[in-house]
């Protein structure tokens, strides 16, 4: 349903639409729940850009 809309969007509106889930969700989540805790990670999965994983680290 959400991904739908952003699927459909055309390319020029495409980056705005990429800042505002930044702003509103990727970086909250970074800031309240990954990074006070990362040091605490048993299994850490490191991607790609084009979100295949690219290293796996097991502490």
């Amino acid at each position: 349903a959400y991904f739908r809309e952003l699927a459909d969007l055309p390319p020029e509106k495409s980056p705005d639409a990429a800042r505002k889930i930044w702003h509103d969700i990727n970086r909250p989540n970074l800031l309240e729940n990954i990074l006070p805790t990362r040091e605490r990670a048993s299994l850490v999965v490191r991607k790609a850009s084009d979100h295949s994983v690219k290293e796996l680290w097991l502490r």
